[in-house]
Protein backbone atom coordinates (compact mmCIF):
# COMPACT_ATOMS: atom_id res chain seq x y z
CA UNK A 1 0.00 0.00 0.00
CA UNK A 2 1.24 3.15 -1.07
CA UNK A 3 1.12 6.68 1.00
CA UNK A 4 0.07 9.73 -1.00
CA UNK A 5 2.20 11.96 0.90
CA UNK A 6 0.05 14.97 0.10
CA UNK A 7 -2.48 13.46 2.51
CA UNK A 8 -0.05 13.74 5.29
CA UNK A 9 0.12 16.83 7.20
CA UNK A 10 2.90 19.12 7.74
CA UNK A 11 2.74 18.36 11.23
CA UNK A 12 2.34 14.49 10.74
CA UNK A 13 5.80 14.85 8.60
CA UNK A 14 7.44 16.78 11.13
CA UNK A 15 6.23 14.27 13.76
CA UNK A 16 8.03 11.35 11.98
CA UNK A 17 11.35 13.64 11.04
CA UNK A 18 11.16 13.83 14.70
CA UNK A 19 10.87 10.37 15.83
CA UNK A 20 13.79 9.36 12.78
CA UNK A 21 16.12 12.00 14.49
CA UNK A 22 15.11 10.24 18.16
CA UNK A 23 15.74 6.68 16.27
CA UNK A 24 19.10 7.96 15.28
CA UNK A 25 19.85 9.46 18.39
CA UNK A 26 19.27 6.41 20.71
CA UNK A 27 21.00 4.31 18.05
CA UNK A 28 24.11 6.97 18.35
CA UNK A 29 23.94 6.59 22.24
CA UNK A 30 23.82 2.34 21.89
CA UNK A 31 26.87 2.30 19.66
CA UNK A 32 25.38 1.82 16.53
CA UNK A 33 25.79 3.30 12.68
CA UNK A 34 23.05 5.31 11.80
CA UNK A 35 22.66 2.10 8.66
CA UNK A 36 22.11 -0.33 11.14
CA UNK A 37 19.42 1.84 13.29
CA UNK A 38 17.50 1.90 10.64
CA UNK A 39 18.01 -1.70 9.71
CA UNK A 40 16.70 -2.62 13.31
CA UNK A 41 14.36 0.17 12.98
CA UNK A 42 12.89 -1.61 9.60
CA UNK A 43 12.78 -4.88 11.12
CA UNK A 44 10.72 -3.62 14.10
CA UNK A 45 8.05 -1.70 11.53
CA UNK A 46 7.81 -4.54 8.93
CA UNK A 47 8.60 -1.87 6.35
CA UNK A 48 10.63 1.11 5.41
CA UNK A 49 12.06 3.39 7.06
CA UNK A 50 10.65 6.33 5.15
CA UNK A 51 7.05 4.77 5.19
CA UNK A 52 6.53 3.77 8.96
CA UNK A 53 3.87 5.71 10.99
CA UNK A 54 4.44 7.81 13.60
CA UNK A 55 2.69 4.81 15.97
CA UNK A 56 5.61 2.88 14.48
CA UNK A 57 8.37 5.11 14.77
CA UNK A 58 7.55 5.65 18.59
CA UNK A 59 7.23 1.75 19.55
CA UNK A 60 10.43 1.57 18.09
CA UNK A 61 11.90 4.45 19.92
CA UNK A 62 10.07 2.91 23.18
CA UNK A 63 12.30 -1.08 22.16
CA UNK A 64 15.62 1.17 21.69
CA UNK A 65 14.55 3.19 24.89
CA UNK A 66 14.32 -0.04 26.56
CA UNK A 67 17.76 -1.55 25.38
CA UNK A 68 19.56 1.40 25.80
CA UNK A 69 17.99 1.25 29.57
CA UNK A 70 18.75 -2.36 30.03
CA UNK A 71 22.42 -1.79 29.22
CA UNK A 72 22.71 0.98 31.40
CA UNK A 73 21.16 -1.23 34.19
CA UNK A 74 23.62 -4.26 33.44
CA UNK A 75 26.58 -1.65 33.54
CA UNK A 76 25.88 0.27 37.09
CA UNK A 77 24.86 -3.75 38.65
CA UNK A 78 28.77 -4.56 37.30
CA UNK A 79 29.98 -1.26 38.81
CA UNK A 80 27.89 -2.36 41.88
CA UNK A 81 29.43 -5.81 42.15
CA UNK A 82 32.71 -4.28 41.87
CA UNK A 83 32.11 -1.96 44.44
CA UNK A 84 31.12 -4.46 46.48
CA UNK A 85 33.74 -6.88 45.73
CA UNK A 86 36.16 -4.06 46.76
CA UNK A 87 34.44 -3.78 49.90
CA UNK A 88 34.83 -7.24 51.27
CA UNK A 89 38.17 -7.62 50.57
CA UNK A 90 39.09 -4.51 52.44
CA UNK A 91 37.78 -6.07 55.26
CA UNK A 92 34.80 -3.85 55.12
CA UNK A 93 31.99 -6.67 54.91
CA UNK A 94 31.74 -9.57 56.02
CA UNK A 95 33.15 -12.76 54.14
CA UNK A 96 31.95 -16.19 55.01
CA UNK A 97 34.46 -18.20 56.57
CA UNK A 98 34.83 -21.93 55.74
Amino acid sequence: MNIDRSLITGGEQEQRAALRQALIGYGKVLGWPTHTTITFTEGLMRRPWKHGTSVQLSAAVGELRTILLAFEVRRDLAALIVELTMHVEEGGGHAARH
